[in-house]
C-alpha cells in the first residue's frame, strides 16, 4: 500500500511498502499550534502541517497516519493537511482520507 501526502500546493511525498495503516483525523481549533501538543508525535515524524494552511486545509483537519511495514523498525508517523490518499500497488487511488 501506498501512502500519497500534499507537501505543499503542487507537491505530493508518496510513502510505500506500508502493510497496514492507522487513520486519525484532527480538527484543530484556531492557532494550529496549539493542537499540537494534544497529539503525541513520534521524534521523527514526518510533519507537512509546519506550513502556512489555506482555509480549506485548515478547515479539512490534519489527517494523522501510522503506516507499518513488516518489520517493526518500518513503523511511520505521517502529520498532513486533509486529503491524504491511500493507494495500492499499482498506483490506483483505494481510499481519499
Amino acid at each position: 500500500m501506498i501512502a500519497k501526502v500534499k507537501v505543499t500546493e503542487n507537491i505530493w511525498e508518496y510513502f510505500d511498502n506500508a502493510q497496514r495503516v492507522n487513520v486519525q483525523i484532527h480538527y484543530p481549533a484556531p492557532g494550529l499550534a496549539a493542537a499540537f501538543p494534544a497529539i503525541g508525535c513520534r521524534e521523527d515524524v514526518c510533519n507537512f502541517t509546519d506550513r502556512p494552511c489555506s482555509e480549506d486545509e485548515h478547515r479539512n483537519g490534519i489527517v494523522e497516519l501510522w503506516l507499518y511495514g513488516k518489520e517493526n523498525d518500518d513503523t511511520r508517523q505521517i502529520m498532513a493537511y486533509r486529503p491524504a490518499y491511500l493507494l495500492n500497488e499499482n498506483g490506483k487511488t483505494v481510499e481519499r482520507i
